[in-house]
């Protein structure tokens, strides 16, 4: 990623779905991205992007998803 890290985050994710609990960090970027709008157009929006720094090899390691929207950012 281009972008320059904001900071890093550690927290204890907890065991479940057959994985042991372990210490976890990240790195959390921000960036825009675009995204199509509903008339066939595109809009910037800002994008936080929390990877993780050293994740353990695996079918996750690699994962991408949205964490959540902020509630300013619907459009009405």
């Amino acid at each position: 990623m281009g972008s320059v890290p904001l900071g890093h985050i550690r927290f204890e994710m907890p065991a479940g779905c057959g994985r042991k609990a372990r210490a976890v960090e990240q790195e959390v970027r921000a960036q825009r991205v675009m995204l199509p709008d509903r008339q066939g157009g595109e809009l910037e929006v800002p994008c936080l992007i929390a990877s993780e720094v050293n994740a353990p090899a695996g079918r996750w390691s690699g994962a991408c998803w949205p964490t959540g929207w902020h509630p300013r950012c619907r459009t009405q």
